[in-house]
């Protein structure tokens, strides 16, 4: 109980650090919720995507047309390029044409199209895009039994065009998402920033001298300071629940609401266990400022907090996928897509928290292996 009172009156000390993030969360974060417009013009989002064709024929020729006019083709041959263009999100989706596909269109057999994908919210539309043309195209071709004049009734069925405005109300999900994708540097800059200057100050000498006079032994000591980091840790994640419901109010009391604060607490783990291999390593305070700003603001800017992925160059992007801040804000932005919960879609969200509860897996194993070490040495 003194450790943790103790563990509290140094967090109380600090506190402005928590009130300082937490404004900028605040101003920063919410500054997408406010504006003046209504309604937006709906821009028809192009997915990025690669076509292998093997095939060749005015249903070819006509298909590939279709996908660049509705896609960003990219012009990727190698079977390792595409492999590491699907992997790096450079393509979202890749479609093998096979050496049969116009022949089997025109006899009106079904054609089996391998394709790859990443599982993204782009890969989706990439997959409509396809199956639509093959659907349209078939019910033609049985009606018409002429490939020409089907492909000229499927040209007019596909191109016509819709006015569609949306509604500031339906653009929510996105800005609730930017809102989300903030907290990631406010977060891992609290708990990390917190969790190490605490857990340094009880390596000062008065300190150390009043807890080996205690007579605590050094494994019951270490657990009562995790624990009671945890509980600072789970009190700023409440604080942090709160406050999205009060900014976000009705816009996630619905099962997208409920993914986003669920990914967050699974963030708030990450950040914490961290923050303990962090402060086994670094037991300075004066570095501790320098290690927060590195790991927190380094990982918001490669990861997506501040500037989307999709404008971040290729090499950035593969120095994203080692910190955990990238899985977290790649499931705000699928939650913020999500309006059908099926399978597919929760098992994407699913891989993000599998892989995030792996990285608390690994700095925990780290911990240990860190204390094990240092025990031994001295």
């Amino acid at each position: 109980m003194t450790v943790f009172k103790t563990y509290f009156k140094i967090v109380k000390k600090n506190i402005g650090i928590i009130i300082l993030y937490t404004v900028m969360l605040l101003v920063f974060g919410t500054m997408n919720l406010k504006t003046n417009k209504n309604s937006f013009e709906f821009v028809s989002s192009k997915p990025d995507i690669i076509i292998v064709n093997n095939s060749s024929g005015v249903i070819t020729d006509n298909l590939i047309s279709y996908l660049k006019k509705n896609a960003n083709v990219k012009n990727i041959t190698d079977e390792t390029d595409i492999d590491d263009a699907v992997f790096f999100r450079d393509a979202n989706y890749v479609i093998y044409i096979p050496k049969d596909f116009e022949t089997k269109l025109e006899s009106g057999k079904e054609v089996n199209i391998d394709i790859k994908t990443n599982n993204s919210y782009d890969s989706y539309i990439a997959s409509e895009l396809l199956t639509k043309y093959l659907d349209v195209f078939s019910k033609y071709m049985n009606l018409y039994n002429d490939k020409i004049t089907a492909i000229q009734k499927l040209d007019n069925t596909l191109n016509k065009k819709s006015n569609v405005v949306i509604t500031s109300e339906t653009n929510l999900n996105s800005k609730t998402s930017l809102f989300y994708n903030f907290s990631s540097y406010s977060i891992m800059a609290i708990v990390i920033y917190i969790i190490c200057l605490v857990l340094s100050s009880f390596n000062d000498e008065k300190i150390s001298k009043r807890t080996n006079v205690s007579g605590m032994n050094y494994k019951t000591f270490n657990n009562y300071l995790y624990i009671s980091s945890f509980t600072f840790t789970f009190i700023i994640f409440a604080i942090y629940l709160i406050l999205s419901f009060a900014i976000l109010k009705s816009s996630i009391l619905n099962i997208n609401g409920l993914l986003y604060s669920l990914n967050m607490f699974i963030f708030f783990i990450v950040s914490f266990t961290m923050s303990i291999l962090i402060s086994n390593l670094v037991k300075s305070k004066g570095a501790i400022s320098g290690v927060v700003n590195v790991i927190s603001l380094g990982s918001a800017f490669l990861c997506g907090a501040f500037i989307p992925v999709k404008y971040m160059p290729a090499f950035a992007l593969k120095i994203a996928h080692i910190f955990p801040t990238f899985y977290f804000i790649d499931n705000n932005e699928y939650i913020a897509s999500l309006q059908n919960f099926d399978k597919t879609a929760f098992e994407f969200v699913l891989k993000n928290f599998i892989i995030m509860i792996l990285f608390v897996m690994f700095f925990l194993i780290l911990n240990s292996l860190v204390t094990r070490f240092k025990r031994k040495v001295n």
